[in-house]
């Protein structure tokens, strides 16, 4: 029971968590299409904007891999979670 309320919270987390990030991508390229985008004070906040979406993404990947690992998962077998990590 356990481990099937996990595999549905890795899963559910990391598809709601899809929504919010990709109103931040939209908003993000209409503010890099802006002419004050431009301006070299805004690079560098953007570029961290960026960054933090791109490692959100990453991190939702890595859990639904791991939720469709998980499915896969035959009673007893486990999987290494460090491979989860770096792939």
């Amino acid at each position: 029971m356990f481990i099937k309320r996990e595999k549905d919270f890795t899963r559910d987390v990391s598809h709601e968590l899809r929504t919010p990030l990709s109103v931040i991508k939209g908003a993000l390229e209409l503010i890099r299409l802006s002419h004050s985008s431009k301006s070299p004070e805004m690079q560098k906040p953007l570029g961290r904007i960026e960054r933090s979406v791109k490692d959100m993404e990453e991190t939702i990947e890595t859990l639904l891999w791991i939720a469709r690992e998980e499915n896969k998962e035959v009673s007893g077998a486990s999987f290494n979670i460090n491979e989860a990590a770096e792939r």
